[in-house]
């Protein structure tokens, strides 16, 4: 079982931010754009609803995850949908969704960029050499 917290992790690991950290000029903080995320909380009479608002950059739309709080007190993953602006509904439910990173070149410590630089430019002066 996976916490909300432990999403949050995830998602910043995965180079998301929320619209705040984003902010722009124009903007306000409650825009959504490609690569923020964004929580919302939902009380129904019947449950506790926490909502999970993402726009992955490989999406055409933002996704929404609704967890639920089940009787253990643990979040369970209650709906997933894509959000369509200018649907008549404007959500329509998904099986599944993959969340790719936010930016295509991610590396997890300071240490292995450094070492993916080295090796990047040296096939560039392999291949330079080969291709002369």
């Amino acid at each position: 079982e996976i916490s909300l917290q432990d999403i949050q992790g995830r998602l910043e690991n995965l180079l998301y931010v929320t619209p705040e950290e984003s902010f722009e000029s124009g903007m306000t903080s409650h825009d959504l754009n490609r690569g923020n995320y964004q929580w919302s909380d939902n009380n129904h009479k019947t449950a506790r609803r926490k909502s999970l608002m993402i726009w992955p950059p490989s999406h055409l739309f933002p996704m929404r995850v609704d967890f639920e709080q089940d009787y253990k007190g643990g979040e369970l993953v209650h709906r997933i949908a894509a959000i369509y602006h200018g649907h008549a509904s404007g959500v329509e439910a998904v099986d599944s969704t993959t969340i790719f990173p936010a930016k295509h070149h991610i590396t997890a410590s300071e240490e292995d960029f450094e070492e993916s630089l080295v090796r990047i430019q040296e096939e560039l002066r392999e291949r330079v050499e080969e291709l002369r």
